[in-house]
């Protein structure tokens, strides 16, 4: 899997336009296939933030359905952290979910490439973990998760409270730490 300039949306001052990114997406794939290369998933992730009227910015970034494989974004209860309050796995990822479908994005798969939390309360950050299978047996256009395990300026380790690491580990999801 591949993608190009990760959460364009939010860096898109630095890094060019809309129109701009569209164009190096589809330049990129272009010299992939004139390589030859036909063993790529092409993604385009978003920070998937599309609240407040966001939705045409980010959507604005699309190079198009011919051009990628798979689409992703970055749902996170930050609860505390950004003052957001706490949500529960299915309210973190319902927004994006929902506002892909809404806008023509339906077809394509979704990559949850960065999810996490910044945990509340021990029984409530447990059950964030626990609801992740009936999410995505819900949810049905999820097919891969990548958990964030960061301290950044919100603390967002899969160890971040009592119990989570063996909570991440039934939802089926764990990984061994290095």
């Amino acid at each position: 899997m591949l993608g190009l300039d990760h959460e364009m949306d939010l860096s898109y001052a630095k890094h060019g336009t809309a129109a701009e990114y569209r164009a190096a997406y589809k330049h990129l794939r272009a010299v992939f296939a004139a390589q030859g290369v036909d063993n790529v998933v092409w993604t385009w992730v978003t920070s998937g933030y599309v609240a407040y009227g966001n939705g045409p910015h980010v959507k604005s970034f699309y190079p198009g359905d011919a051009y990628v494989d798979w689409i992703g974004y970055d749902p996170y209860n930050f609860n505390t952290c950004h003052k957001s309050g706490w949500e529960t796995f299915d309210q973190t990822v319902k927004g994006f979910y929902d506002w892909s479908a809404a806008n023509g994005l339906g077809s394509k798969p979704l990559l949850v490439q960065e999810y996490g939390m910044h945990y509340g309360d021990n029984a409530k950050s447990r059950q964030w973990y626990r609801d992740i299978d009936d999410v995505l047996r819900k949810r049905t256009r999820i097919k891969a998760l990548v958990r964030w395990d960061s301290d950044t300026s919100c603390t967002l380790r899969i160890d971040n409270g009592t119990g989570m690491v063996a909570e991440f580990k039934a939802a089926g999801l764990a990984v061994d730490r290095p």
